[in-house]
């Protein structure tokens, strides 16, 4: 049945004016007697408002009706003005009551006496609000605390039936008893209590949580306690569920090698860290809280810190590399795996993310690369990073025009060094002999070591053949000067081959291996010198 209908139905056996009003001040029922004193029909009165004419703008209920405001019982003393204008003084007990559809509404009885007598339509009344409430309430009496009335709400939460509530002393429901008598003091002193929060037990020992407003009253002259108990059992255990995985990511945090940070978006500051992230950045948890991250930033990353920064706010989840450095300025490589936490209306509000040092895997793949393209005795591209490099050089030919000149270099007697001094000193020397080839040519040019003895110069944007020879030139004047290597004298003697594209080949094969039957030519002049390749080469 209808909360409201069953208050409606309890009003018309009452032999006194009663009604029932909303949070507006609207009349939603009233009974013959309350009529009958306002002059007016029931439908005449239902969706009206006292002293208010249907054209006029309703009031703020909430501002002259403090009983709905706070809610339980008062009673004042009012005078009410009769449609016929006569003045009548009544003294008006007010209960607000929430219904189980949620809806709250205001319970007006009115005498004329000056109280409100304690009779058996209060207790009747206690019973039909009571059973209208969708949580439990207790009816105790305030001398011995028992227990002497409830609705069936607190017999479904407490597993005991009505019989076997009544007559129980109020403490047996509280797990501590201490929380009890603390209660029945605040309720001494002050006349009411509001959610007063305190664990329950039921009748199989299980424990509840409830929020317990309690308000003093009077029952057929004795002194009595009304209580509310509002269940908040799967609150608690959800905070204490949320607590605990609150308490198992804090103690991931603190013992993960993965560095942690949460920015606050709006400051553009940091609000918390991990140790990981304190011993990655050699510094301590007080100097990085409020600091900038962009303060740990290398420079060469910054651009790309502004970019993630900026995409925070659309894109929740974001991986991305950095560079950083230490507080004592070592570098340090993380990859970034962020997400972003937005308020309830949306907005971004702070970031948090988990920081991978990544530093050594990045010199490994920076190793790896170095060996798969360069040589590692004298630093120099090898035949494959050469082979890239002839490519892009014949590209940019065929669209700008000019010459490509290719030089295989071959060391004249080189394996007398080896045999006679020992490889120690032949490396030393094919280094020397490296860096001396690196100092006869532009930046733009490439010198590569193809291995053993053998080197090859590529040089890109010539205007004639005439420049190959005059780099050719300095290479054996350099290589001409003494090495020293410990105590050993040595110089370096070399034939060179020249190719020139596109004159002598189109692509990187044919030149190398144009190159390569002119430094036997130049070999077969007498060594120590160098020659251009010529179409008889070819027979």
């Amino acid at each position: 049945m209808d909360p409201l209908l069953a208050l409606s139905a309890y009003l018309d056996t009452l032999d006194y004016p009663a009604f029932i009003q909303d949070a507006a001040g609207r009349w939603l029922a009233a009974n013959d007697a309350f009529c009958k004193l306002m002059l007016k029909p029931r439908a005449k009165l239902l969706g009206t408002v006292p002293g208010v004419g249907e054209d006029e703008e309703l009031p703020n209920w909430a501002d002259w009706k403090p009983a709905f405001v706070c809610g339980g019982m008062i009673e004042v003393n009012d005078e009410f003005r009769l449609p016929d204008q006569t003045i009548q003084r009544v003294m008006t007990s007010k209960r607000v009551i929430a219904l189980a559809d949620g809806r709250r509404v205001l319970v007006g009885e009115m005498r004329r006496s000056a109280a409100i007598t304690s009779s058996r339509e209060d207790e009747q009344l206690f019973r039909v609000i009571a059973e209208a409430m969708p949580y439990p309430m207790l009816l105790v009496n305030s001398a011995d605390q028992l227990m002497i009335a409830c609705n069936q709400r607190a017999s479904e939460v407490f597993g005991w039936p009505t019989s076997g509530i009544i007559g129980q002393r109020l403490e047996e429901l509280f797990v501590d008893a201490n929380d009890c008598r603390q209660l029945l003091l605040m309720v001494r002193s002050h006349g009411s209590i509001k959610d007063y929060e305190t664990c329950l037990r039921t009748a199989s020992e299980q424990r509840i949580w409830g929020l317990v407003s309690a308000r003093k009253s009077s029952l057929r002259g004795e002194n009595v306690l009304l209580l509310g108990i509002n269940d908040i059992t799967e609150r608690k255990r959800a905070e204490e569920a949320l607590r605990d995985s609150e308490s198992r990511y804090r103690a991931i945090l603190q013992t993960t090698a993965e560095g942690y940070v949460l920015i606050d978006l709006a400051e553009n500051a940091i609000v918390d860290v991990n140790p990981a992230l304190c011993r990655m950045l050699g510094t301590r948890r007080q100097e990085l809280v409020g600091a900038r991250l962009d303060q740990y930033i290398a420079l060469e990353s910054r651009e790309e810190w502004q970019k993630q920064s900026d995409k925070f706010a659309v894109s929740q989840h974001r991986q991305f590399e950095l560079k950083l450095h230490t507080l004592d300025g070592h570098p340090l490589q993380v990859l970034a795996n962020s997400s972003t936490l937005f308020d309830p209306l949306g907005r971004a509000t702070s970031v948090f993310a988990m920081l991978t040092d990544i530093t050594e895997r990045k010199l490994n793949e920076d190793r790896v690369l170095y060996l798969a393209f360069y040589d590692t005795l004298t630093a120099l591209p090898n035949r494959y990073l050469l082979s890239e490099r002839v490519e892009q050089a014949l590209l940019q030919q065929k669209r700008q025009g000019g010459q490509i000149a290719l030089m295989f270099i071959d060391l004249d007697d080189f394996k007398q060094v080896n045999d006679t001094l020992g490889h120690d000193v032949g490396d030393a020397l094919l280094q020397e002999v490296a860096k001396r080839l690196n100092e006869c040519v532009r930046r733009s040019d490439t010198v590569a070591r193809l291995g053993g003895d053998e080197f090859i110069v590529l040089l890109p944007n010539l205007k004639s053949r005439e420049d190959a020879a005059l780099v050719a030139e300095k290479i054996i004047s350099s290589l001409n000067e003494p090495i020293y290597v410990g105590e050993h004298q040595l110089s370096a003697r070399l034939s060179i081959g020249i190719a020139i594209a596109p004159l002598d080949g189109m692509d990187a094969t044919s030149l190398k291996k144009a190159a390569d039957m002119a430094m036997y030519r130049a070999k077969g002049q007498g060594k120590n010198g160098y020659a251009f390749f010529s179409a008889p080469l070819r027979f």
